[in-house]
């Protein structure tokens, strides 16, 4: 056994659920839950926390975090550019017509640092700080024209 393996057999077990979720059950689950900085769990998460749980609830696959690559979720630039840099890489692709479990990338304040999970007839889930978990039109006057992509996850590379 490896040092790696060694410590990780002496962690606590992880928080991802033993069965899977339906969208639907993931989406009455999610809503609501509470904005919190790096947040990985129903306890409270930011915006790729709402994505990276749907992923790993949903659909059993396991997300890089990111709760440890940016300083502080008000560093624009700093999410910027993991955001960018997971979009280039070979996990996701552009799509044009997005489905359920895509995501969307979108502009706040002419950055593009702000990601939804794409649920569905039009909506994304989503959160932003200070508020809660929310479904929102993705052709809503707050959001269609922010809108800087939709990508689908590679599910074999």
């Amino acid at each position: 056994m490896s040092p790696s393996q060694a410590d990780a057999s002496r962690l606590p077990p992880s928080p991802a659920c033993t069965s899977r979720l339906t969208l639907e059950a993931f989406i009455e689950k999610a809503s609501g839950v509470r904005y919190k900085a790096f947040g990985r769990d129903y306890d409270g998460w930011d915006c790729w926390g709402v994505v990276y749980c749907a992923y790993r609830d949903v659909l059993g696959i396991a997300l890089p975090a990111y709760d440890r690559d940016y300083s502080s979720p008000g560093e624009w630039a700093e999410v910027e550019a993991l955001i960018a840099h997971g979009r280039d890489g070979c996990s996701w692709r552009a799509v044009d017509s997005p489905e359920a479990m895509d995501v969307v990338l979108l502009n706040v304040g002419g950055v593009t640092c702000h990601i939804g999970l794409v649920i569905g007839g039009g909506f994304m889930l989503h959160c932003l700080e200070k508020l809660t978990t929310v479904a929102e039109r993705l052709n809503s006057a707050r959001w269609a024209s922010r809108i800087a992509g939709f990508y689908r996850y590679r599910l074999s590379q």
